[in-house]
């Protein structure tokens, strides 16, 4: 069974459970075609969220490089601002 033998039965599949639900109007038949671009424009949606997620955590590595502290650095201010707070 290939793609748009698959597509056209899932069409009918929910035409058809439709009607048993006794609702009045029918979902109109979309094509193969409707189909396969409403599943490439969700793709195409998903693709730019997951590109703009990768683009923010390179930005945020960026950052943290370019301040300068490294983790075990930054530890290390920390006790000496809270020693001299204690004295």
């Amino acid at each position: 069974m290939g793609y748009r033998e698959l597509c056209q039965y899932y069409l009918m599949e929910k035409i058809y459970h439709s009607r048993d639900r006794g609702e009045g109007d029918v979902e109109k038949d979309k094509s193969s075609d409707e189909v396969s671009r409403e599943a490439q424009g969700e793709a195409g949606v998903k693709g730019q969220a997951r590109e703009e997620n990768n683009k923010v955590k390179q930005l945020q590595g960026k950052w943290r490089r370019s301040s300068g502290l490294s983790s075990t650095l930054h530890s290390e201010v920390q006790q000496q601002e809270a020693a001299s707070r204690m004295k």
